[in-house]
């Protein structure tokens, strides 16, 4: 007996000992971009934590991500957003990645997108892929470890902790041939963390989480929607007791942590699915014991508000906003905010650390205005009568070298909100192209997810060039 224990405990050992050393292999990193974003998400909110306390946290899957722009938020309500998501993700994933939160940061509000409160229930090695993305991404061992047993069985633990045995077929898998994913390896890690150019994911100095992508609903999905119905039928949607159990767990952490809890509902084309009404009566039940705020952006769907351009070209049940419904949902978002919990958001304006953060960005010059020793980008003009409507100012902005951003604020007044939908602002410019000046027509357009109370935004970009002089502001209809 005592020989076989000793022959037992050594080829343990040695089979531990090989597991190890595979494991150490520069060869099974994220090699996709949805996994690579969900590290960039943990990466850059440690790194954001480091000086920095995060007021609104949006959690879920993506759902959120795709369907909030977070500078757009932070810049509308003068402080600091950040989205940490995960695609496919589940409620119990996300309050335990709360929890790991909690020790970097206590934001002010967490709002969670409500399609992550679903159905999940632990079936198959596949049915926890998502989970296996969003555990390997963290950061914190202890709570890793101490999370292990409520979101893995024990047959799915090795393959949540080690990359080798999760993603094994990176051997045999032509596209993801083992020699060329250890030589990819430096590429792979500057992706996801800050890389040589101070750049998450290669383009954004500061990362809070967001990921665009996709374009507008084209004419033949209009057309399957007439002739074939909504794809989505909400009634089969389900609400699994893991999740109830997990959101009157998440509940209880933000009141013993003194973090106002909220719901958010992205939408989908409301041609895109039916009996919303059965689901979101199965949402209510669980939501509103809970005594909680919730914006439901689906059942209070806007049809002048989103258009076909804000959602993705698919007839999958599954659909998401484009950029441009990021920005939508993000100002509808903005006005929940500020008249919910008026109390409770931070007033960052007048911090000067909050300032260097977000300074330079498109979103920002929308909210505040250009320094006045800034030599990049520069005001064109201020306050400028056009039509009885005061332009407060005009700037453009150099923000990539392919494009310049230029926008104009016009005070609003006893306007009404949808006043400027069908306006564009036509200008005319000198400019200086090659040494000589010459006139050209630029066109600026309203964009009803940046106006507010007070004032009309119209924006839009520009090939690069040098404005010298603005001599002629027109609006024109459509």
């Amino acid at each position: 007996m005592g020989k076989f224990v000793l022959k037992f405990t050594a080829i343990s050992l040695i089979l531990i000992a090989i597991l190890l050393r595979v494991e150490l292999i520069k060869a099974w990193n994220p090699l996709d971009s949805n996994h690579q974003f969900i590290h960039a998400r943990w990466n850059a909110l440690y790194d954001l934590t480091e000086k920095e306390e995060i007021d609104i946290l949006l959690m879920g899957n993506s759902r959120v991500y795709r369907g909030i722009n977070p500078k757009l938020l932070s810049t509308a309500t003068s402080s600091i957003s950040f989205i940490l998501g995960a695609p496919g993700t589940t409620l119990q994933d996300t309050y335990f990645s709360f929890k790991e939160i909690l020790k970097r940061t206590t934001p002010k509000i967490l709002i969670i997108e409500t399609y992550c409160i679903n159905g999940f229930e632990y079936k198959s090695s596949s049915s926890v892929t998502s989970i296996f993305k969003s555990f390997n991404a963290k950061k914190d061992y202890v709570s890793k470890i101490l999370s292990t047993p409520y979101l893995f069985h024990i047959n799915h633990w090795p393959f949540a902790w080690m990359n080798s045995i999760r993603n094994h077929n990176y051997i045999f898998d032509d596209k993801q041939d083992l020699k060329k994913n250890i030589k990819d390896y430096p590429k792979v890690v500057e992706q996801i963390t800050k890389g040589k150019d101070n750049k998450y994911m290669g383009k954004y100095s500061l990362y809070l989480g967001k990921f665009s992508g996709g374009k507008g609903i084209k004419e033949d999905i209009l057309i399957r929607y007439e002739q074939d119905g909504a794809p989505a039928d909400m009634a089969k949607r389900k609400i699994s007791d893991i999740n109830k159990y997990y959101l009157v767990k998440l509940d209880e952490l933000c009141r013993e942590n003194n973090v106002e809890l909220a719901f958010l509902t992205i939408p989908v084309y409301y041609k895109h699915l039916k009996n919303y009404d059965q689901f979101r009566q199965k949402l209510e039940d669980q939501i509103y014991p809970l005594n909680r705020k919730w914006l439901d952006l689906q059942r209070d769907y806007d049809t002048n508000f989103f258009t076909t351009e804000h959602f993705d070209n698919t007839y999958a049940s599954n659909q998401h906003t484009t950029a441009a419904g990021s920005y939508a949902c993000t100002k509808k978002l903005v006005d929940f905010l500020k008249i919910e919990f008026t109390d409770i958001l931070p007033d960052k304006s007048k911090d000067e650390n909050w300032h260097k953060l977000f300074y330079g960005s498109e979103d920002y010059f929308l909210h505040y205005t250009v320094n006045k020793n800034d030599k990049k980008n520069k005001i064109l003009f201020k306050d400028v009568m056009l039509n009885e409507i005061l332009i407060e100012e005009c700037g453009l902005a150099i923000t990539s070298p392919k494009y310049v951003f230029m926008w104009a604020k016009l005070k609003r007044g006893d306007l009404p909100a949808d006043f400027m939908d069908s306006k564009t602002l036509r200008m005319l410019a000198i400019v200086n192209l090659n040494g000589e000046n010459k006139k050209v027509t630029l066109e600026l357009a309203h964009k009803p997810y940046y106006s507010d109370d007070d004032l009309f935004i119209f924006s839009g970009y520009l090939k690069p060039m040098d404005i010298v002089q603005i001599i002629q502001v027109q609006l024109h209809n459509k």
